[in-house]
């Protein structure tokens, strides 16, 4: 599988698109979507070593610095991370944990480049937090970009915490000054994207259209392609 993710990662970054492992430190042993809520994932940093991180770490070490740009889940991590001092514990969604961004991944696993977020509107978070205190916290937990996919009012909301932040010195210049330098050094890496060419997108939407009539003609009343 590794072998697999390499040469798709060399091919796709060879061709001007840019990669991005997800969802970091691994949700496979979740039981929950984290568009509902946020998963668990119960297992101990050993066995998280042993096996989600386990492909992050030989890929991190490889010679020709292939990846770029990791995604962190809103996973829980409970026998990684958890607060002390209330009734049953609190865990934090790894996305805006500084224990999961700053701590596992940048400093014990030593990925220097760009770090994102999942979706901040998914409902792990939203369900939890403001979107104004889910973006503090994200950054302070070491992001450097935020995904806010859904509601243009959630970003400018999102936008405008962060600069109140700044402005008011709860966010230091070098650490802005950190996270741009990442963005710009990722930003170099992918080329303009290819001239839109209506001739073969319109071909493409007859092919699109003539193989969800063979799909009807021969799987009646069942979803196809769209």
């Amino acid at each position: 599988m590794l072998g697999y993710t390499t040469v798709y990662m060399r091919v796709l970054q060879g061709t001007g698109c840019l990669g991005c492992l997800k969802h970091f430190p691994g949700i496979g042993a979740g039981e929950i979507d984290s568009h509902i809520e946020m998963p668990m994932v119960p297992l101990t940093k050993d066995d998280l070593m042993a096996q989600d991180l386990a492909p992050y770490i030989e890929l991190f070490q490889r010679a020709d610095d292939r990846v770029r740009v990791v995604m962190v889940s809103h996973g829980g991590f409970p026998n990684i991370d958890i607060k002390k001092g209330t009734t049953s514990g609190l865990v934090t969604p790894a996305s805006i944990n500084p224990h999961i961004v700053t701590t596992l991944l940048r400093q014990e696993l030593e990925f220097k480049h760009l770090v994102v977020t999942d979706d901040l509107e998914m409902g792990a978070i939203a369900k939890h937090f403001e979107i104004e205190d889910a973006s503090i916290r994200a950054f302070e937990a070491g992001e450097d970009m935020l995904l806010i996919c859904a509601t243009p009012e959630t970003i400018r909301r999102g936008y405008h915490a962060l600069l109140e932040a700044a402005r008011a010195g709860k966010i230091t210049e070098k650490r802005i000054q950190a996270s741009l330098k990442r963005i710009s050094s990722a930003k170099a890496l992918t080329e303009p994207p290819l001239p839109l060419e209506m001739d073969k997108y319109n071909r493409l939407g007859d092919e699109v259209r003539e193989l969800n009539v063979t799909l009807e003609y021969r799987y009646p009343g069942e979803s196809h392609v769209s």
